[in-house]
């Protein structure tokens, strides 16, 4: 005898869609509200060069950022209009440009994690500008090599 499928009715579909489309909106748009001061990095560097592509790259990520989420914003009009074919493009569009914005940070996360141990001596690593994850895996990148 065959496992049981489940079997959603077509309306369950478009529930479904919906309330994953909204709270990912919302969840987009409150990160953006929250008024939040953003933290100063401070970097051990005193090339002026260097500065100035960092400032370069944080304006195109802002860029990207607020385009993503003018994109989930045309995404929930076009919603509840009879336009689902335009509200999934917008949201495939949004969810590309957030895997880019996340792909962006985590190399310039991963950029200043580098910088900040180039003149660590050998039994030192500094885990700072990592999440949790990247950090485990440096660590025992490190522990094994020693």
């Amino acid at each position: 005898a065959a496992a049981p499928r489940t079997v959603l009715a077509p309306n369950a579909v478009d529930y479904y869609e919906k309330k994953m489309l909204d709270e990912a909106v919302k969840a987009s748009l409150s990160t953006n509200n929250n008024n939040k001061v953003k933290p100063l990095i401070v970097v051990k560097l005193s090339k002026q060069q260097h500065k100035n592509e960092e400032e370069e790259g944080e304006a195109g990520l802002d860029q990207f950022i607020e385009q993503r989420d003018r994109l989930y914003r045309q995404a929930m009009e076009t919603k509840g209009s009879n336009m689902q074919g335009a509200a999934s493009y917008y949201a495939a569009q949004a969810r590309e440009l957030n895997s880019h914005i996340k792909a962006s940070q985590k190399q310039s996360q991963m950029d200043l994690f580098l910088q900040a141990n180039k003149d660590n001596p050998n039994n030192k690593l500094d885990l700072h500008y990592l999440h949790t994850a990247d950090a485990i895996k440096q660590l025992q990148h490190f522990i094994s090599h020693r």
